[in-house]
């Protein structure tokens, strides 16, 4: 195997069996799929660690003529499988994507993942406004969860860049959005990026009214910091160019220039009074 390879399945607790697929050792692949299954029956755990992955590979490998997503994310009881399982199933795809010997394994791959991440990304938005609507303690695995999704969207729109269309990486920006501007909503250096990246491939399709809509959104939502930034300075004031502040404004200057771009008139003020800032 390549040394790229190896780096991509560095961190994998299944390397073996992805080593098998990318030889085409299938035999020797289901053989550790199924010792890996019992392994976990035996263990009693309410959740089955990998069982989204190994499901998927077990149908796949078995030369199945169409593997039937639907009924494996069906059996999805709870938030613990996506970080694992989502991890497992990046990893893979990178690596076959390095191989390029089972493209048609790959696009199986590809559209497992898409789903999954979408799945996720609604569940995890629906799971924290339930905890915001109850006042209650977010549940870690929440978090954890979200962040996970979030990694391996990203991971997932750089892969669809050099292979997927653009209307795909949309979806996909929306789905990333929705854990970033609920779950993450007060980390605007989090968020904010991520409306920003969703506006741009917007803009590049030339759906410029969707756009502006999220552009003006990012504008409006860091007007209070380039207000509390400038009402500093001007008191004399020291206040910290944290990343707290700097990505939001950063997003902000972008969204303007952006505005200019669409709305064919110059918003310069603006403008200079970021550049000022960031400079």
């Amino acid at each position: 195997m390549s040394n790229l390879i190896n780096d991509i399945l560095s961190e994998s607790s299944n390397k073996n069996i992805f080593y098998d697929i990318l030889s085409d050792n299938d035999a020797e692949a289901l053989l550790k799929i199924k010792t890996h299954q019992n392994t976990y029956s035996q263990k009693e755990e309410v959740i089955d660690k990998g069982s989204v992955l190994m499901t998927f590979l077990t149908e796949a490998l078995q030369a199945k003529e169409a593997v039937e997503i639907p009924e494996i994310l069906q059996q999805i009881n709870s938030l613990s499988p996506y970080d694992y399982d989502l991890a497992e199933l990046s990893r893979l795809l990178l690596a076959l994507e390095a191989s390029n010997t089972r493209p048609a394994l790959e696009g199986r791959l590809v559209y497992l993942i898409y789903e999954l991440l979408s799945h996720s990304a609604d569940l995890v938005r629906t799971a924290h406004t339930q905890y915001i609507e109850a006042n209650q303690e977010m549940n870690p695995q929440l978090w954890r969860t979200g962040v996970a999704t979030r990694k391996w969207a990203q991971n997932l729109l750089e892969y669809l860049e050099r292979h997927g269309d653009a209307q795909d990486q949309i979806n996909l920006l929306y789905a990333k959005a929705k854990i970033s501007t609920s779950l993450m909503g007060h980390y605007p250096r989090t968020f904010g990026p991520d409306m920003v990246q969703l506006a741009a491939k917007l803009e590049e399709i030339g759906d410029l009214e969707k756009a502006e809509q999220f552009y003006l959104s990012i504008f409006r939502k860091f007007s209070d910091i380039l207000k509390q930034v400038e009402t500093a300075q001007q008191e004399g004031q020291t206040i910290e160019m944290t990343v707290d502040v700097t990505i939001p404004l950063e997003c902000m200057l972008q969204s303007v220039k952006a505005l200019e771009r669409i709305k064919q008139e110059s918003l310069g003020r603006y403008v200079e009074r970021l550049e000022n800032i960031l400079t």
